[in-house]
This record gives C-alpha cells, structure tokens and sequence, in this order.
C-alpha cells in the first residue's frame, strides 16, 4: 500500500470493528492512518465486523479495502478514493489514444474473443474500444496498462494463415490391377469394395509405381490438379464433362401453310435439340493445419456418372456421396479407394480363315458384351508452405514423378490458383452405358 511519509512501518494497533458502517470503519482508518480517504457515493452502505490485534498501521487501509472487496486509488500522496468495481482507477487514471492496425487476423473477430473473455472484459472496459473495418483496425482510449495488455493480445493473434498445397490425382484402375498394386504397399493394403482413406508415409514412393503401371496402361490417371488452400478455408477440385443430351420441343407445322389451303388438321412437327449436364467427379477440401506440421483434411466427395438417357431425352445419373476426414504429415500421401464404377464393352471375334469370304463372315463372327469393375482412386498428398509462400523443404512438382503422364486441358503440372476462386479443372471419364 502507499502510504504517507510519516507513517512508521513498525507502529501496530489493535482495534474492533463490531457492527461499524463501512464509512465509519473508513474515518476510523483515516484518523489512525492520517491518510484522507473519499468513499464513493456509489458505495452500497454495509455494516461489517472486523478484528485487529498487532497490525502495522500502514497494512490497516489495504487490509479494510480487500475484506469489503473496494478498490482504491491514489489521487495524491495522502487521498485515496475508495470506490466500488475499480470505479475510481476507471475515472482517476490516465487515458490515451491508441490505433491497432491488423495484418492478417479480422478486427471484428479478435475484439470479439476479447468481449467473450470474462476475465478480459471485466478488466478491460468495451466500451472503450470500437473497429474500423474499412482500415482493419481497433480504436482504443484506454489506461497504458490495458492498452499494453491489448497490444499483445492483438499480435498473438495478427499471425498469418498457415497455407498448404494440395496434390490431387484421380486414377481409374481395373479391379485386378488394383489387387497387384496394392500388394505392392505390404502393410498397406488397398481393400476392394471399401470406402477408405489410407495413409501412405512419404518415403513410400507412390508416385514412381503409380506411374510404372501407367507405362503398362494399368493405369489411366484422368487428372492431376493442384491448389494451394488456406487454414480452414473451402476450395473444390471439379473434374467433369459436359455431355449433350437430345430433347425435342414440338412446334405446329400448319403455320408455314399457304393461306388458303386446309388448316383443320394440325400437324405438330419434332425439333430436336441438345442441353448440357455435367458428370463427373467434385471434391471439396476443407484443411485444419496443425502446429506439429501435419494437417487435418476434411473432404467431401460427390460422383456422378451417366446412367442411360431414354427416347424422350430423359438423363439418368447415378451418384455417390463420401464425406470423411482424415490427418497427414507434410507429403505423406492418402489414398481413398472403393469409388467403384462398372464398365461395359462390346467385343468382336472371328474363326480364321472365314473373315476374308464376305458370306460367310457374318456366320463366323461372335460378339459378346463385357463388363469390369473400375476403381477410381484418389491420391491426396499435402505439402506445406512457410511464411515466404514457398513449400518447406521440399519441391512441390510432380514433374519428377508424373512427367511421363499428360495432363488435361490447359492444366500444367505447376499451375497454382488462390483458393478464394473454386478450382475447374476439365477431365477425361468415360461414360457409363446400360
């Protein structure tokens, strides 16, 4: 407690404060401290019971104020004001001016985690501050001490978004293929007819065996996309086809007619025409990047695939829907199969001998319709990027792993896109036909 000059530390007293008002107990104190204290009008009137025996004078103030839970505060070298709620700190103390200019965070969020603080803001008086969304900014007249406390909360939390590159490859397999090719990872195993994500450790070299089965054509990678995502921020991979679907419209052919000519019977004339529908594949990622670099990815998965389209230009598609989460390290990869489509084809063959004689060509030939079970496989990789906007320690390209494997469309293997514009990337699948 500060206290006067001519107090001595060592002088004690022993007093009884039995059923004293506070004000009462306050005059008490000033008379044995010589101190001046002011109580407050806003201080609730209370009587109290207090005891003291060999208390050193200057202690007794501070040891009153604390038991009736009343803030003081210095107005000059022998006044106090006693107050309620730090009342008079609030009134008394000095106040300045101050602006906090945001980099990264949002002004109206970070004061809002402030206000949602009970203890901040019970010390901290909101009305006090106030932002300025147009330069990203905190106004603020407040005491030194609370400015002080504000400042350092505002840079713990004016950081930089952790960023992440997303690697995307879509791989169309035959279910036997995908058999070998998983008996390749050991313990590691692709399981047919199971919607799963597997991860896969980064000195696992995925992509090299990818691309050695692409070089047999037991494998046909449809799309290799890559995005660079902010922390907890959406991005969408679209990989799809536009196909023209026939409907007709019908139009009555009795309005060319020759004025004269009989109009009883109306004629309604077909006119066929073509729209556009989309199928294909859209994932949406969502990442959550960790301080321990790994990061936690949540992925929504929508496939649609065209059915049939019947004589009246009816569409029918088939959809699948996976939503799943899964956390990687920096370039572990993740593999999620069980996106599984059947493909049908007709074959053609011919007894030799006979395909030469026109006649009997057609006898000998026999066809037959085949069908396979395709896996589409997804290969998610993650690689981080440091506060320059570079990769961390590591080269981002594929090149090194695919550049036998073309891409699709005017994609290049090291084209980046913000991810506050969704990502189209055009793709090559193939239909479904029954």
């Amino acid at each position: 407690m500060d206290k006067p000059e001519d107090i001595p530390d060592e002088d004690t007293i022993n007093f009884n404060f039995s059923g004293m008002t506070i004000r009462e107990i306050f005059e008490t104190v000033s008379n044995l401290t010589g101190l001046n204290i002011i109580v407050d009008g806003e201080v609730k009137e209370r009587k109290i019971n207090l005891f003291i025996q060999d208390l050193p004078v200057n202690q007794v103030f501070e040891l009153v104020c604390t038991s009736t839970g009343l803030a003081k505060h210095r107005y000059n070298s022998n006044t106090y004001i006693v107050s309620e709620n730090d009342k008079a700190k609030d009134m008394l103390a000095f106040k300045e001016q101050s602006i906090f200019r945001l980099k990264n965070a949002e002004a109206k969020e970070v004061l809002n985690l402030i206000k949602g603080n009970q203890k901040l803001s019970s010390k901290i008086k909101m009305e006090n501050y106030s932002v300025d969304e147009r330069i990203n900014a905190i106004l603020a007249y407040d005491t030194p001490e609370n400015l002080e406390l504000v400042e350092k909360i505002i840079s713990d939390f004016d950081k930089k978004n952790g960023q992440v590159t997303i690697e995307l490859h879509l791989v169309e397999m035959q279910r036997e293929d995908l058999n070998n090719f998983g008996l390749e990872f050991g313990q590691y195993p692709i399981t047919p007819n199971t919607v799963d994500i597997l991860n896969i450790p980064s000195n696992i070299k995925v992509y090299s065996r990818l691309e050695a089965l692409a070089e047999k054509n037991k494998a046909n990678i449809l799309s290799s996309p890559k995005i660079r995502i902010v922390h907890k921020k959406k991005a969408v991979f679209e990989i799809t086809d536009e196909i023209p679907v026939p409907f007709y419209t019908y139009e009555d052919a009795n309005k060319y007619t020759v004025e004269g000519t009989n109009t009883n019977l109306r004629v309604l004339e077909p006119l066929k025409q073509y729209r556009k529908e989309e199928v294909g594949i859209k994932l949406t990622v969502e990442p959550y990047i960790h301080d321990n670099k790994e990061v936690s990815l949540d992925l929504d998965i929508d496939i649609s695939d065209l059915s049939k389209i019947d004589s009246d230009g009816q569409l029918y598609t088939s959809t699948r829907t996976t939503k799943t989460f899964v956390r990687l390290k920096d370039r572990e990869t993740a593999i999620l199969g069980g996106l599984i489509k059947q493909e049908e084809s007709n074959k053609e063959s011919n007894l030799p001998g006979f395909t030469k004689i026109p006649l009997l060509r057609a006898l000998f030939r026999n066809r037959k319709k085949e069908s396979k079970n395709m896996e589409m496989l997804m290969f998610i990789t993650p690689f981080f990027v440091n506060k320059d906007g570079e990769a961390d320690n590591v080269n981002i390209s594929t090149g090194e792993h695919l550049k036998k494997i073309p891409t699709i469309g005017n994609m290049s293997e090291n084209s980046e896109v913000s991810s506050d514009d969704y990502y189209n990337v055009v793709g090559e699948l193939k239909k479904v036909s029954q």
